[in-house]
């Protein structure tokens, strides 16, 4: 599953809107917005974030991680 569609899905188990989530998460709603749009990468604050979070989709931060990295190489 795709990071962002795992954090989405996650949001509407919890019945989060985009603002509780992003004050869940501890940033601005405006990069939470550009996350989910694609317009900016997930950082390593956003991603501490979600791991800490949502750890419920511990394993697919992970995998982002991995599949990030591998590209970098």
């Amino acid at each position: 599953m795709d990071l962002i569609e795992a954090i989405k899905k996650e949001q509407g188990e919890r019945g989060l809107n985009d603002t509780k989530l992003s004050a869940l998460l501890g940033i601005d709603l405006s990069t939470w917005s550009r996350i989910k749009r694609g317009v900016r990468p997930p950082g390593g604050k956003f991603l501490t974030a979600v791991m800490r979070n949502l750890p419920e989709i511990g394993l697919v931060v992970i995998d982002y991680m991995r599949h990030d990295d591998s590209e970098g190489s």
